[in-house]
């Protein structure tokens, strides 16, 4: 859009818009219906610019829409590293998770403690003073399994949870005014 000068009637001091194009030319304002002979191109240089309001609006637009944009981003990341990172490690825990029949284990380890002799029952007495504990006794390797699965689900939850809040600024970028 070519730049527009403004000139003030000599008359009425209505407001005139030119272009460079109009220079040295004769003008009718349209305020009072006056002649008016346009300055020539080095005087018209001169004169005031008018504002583009198209130009100026989308100026104070892109403050504003720049912030909406970060939000929008950083809510946007958010929500898709979380939400994989939480939904890959949630699967992961579920992998390494085992059913635990205890009632079974219960069976088992009653049937090794009934064919164990009497010195076996004494030095694993002394073993469990020692571990603190019943040790490999009570706990299996899948248990420890359960644990750390049980743990990492936990995680899981809360990067999922961070996905939502990630959600959540997402969608406030969208209600934000300015």
């Amino acid at each position: 859009m070519p730049i527009q000068y403004l000139l003030p009637c000599p008359d009425c001091e209505h407001t005139l818009s030119l272009t460079t194009s109009q220079a040295g030319q004769p003008l009718q304002c349209p305020h009072c219906d006056s002649s008016v002979d346009a300055p020539k191109l080095g005087t018209l240089k001169q004169l005031p610019v008018q504002e583009d309001t198209a130009t100026t609006q989308s100026a104070s637009n892109d403050g504003s829409t720049g912030w909406k944009r970060h939000v929008f981003a950083f809510g946007l990341i958010t929500a898709v590293v979380a939400g994989i990172a939480g939904i890959a490690l949630f699967f992961y825990a579920q992998s390494l998770f085992t059913p635990t029949d205890v009632e079974g284990h219960i069976t088992m380890m009653d049937n090794e403690l009934d064919q164990l002799t009497p010195v076996q029952l004494w030095d694993l007495w002394h073993q469990q003073e020692y571990d603190d504990g019943l040790g490999e006794w009570t706990e299996l390797k899948y248990v420890g399994y359960n644990k750390q699965s049980e743990y990492l689900r936990y995680i899981a939850y809360g990067l999922l949870g961070i996905a939502g809040l990630g959600v959540v600024t997402l969608l406030s970028s969208f209600a934000m005014k300015r």
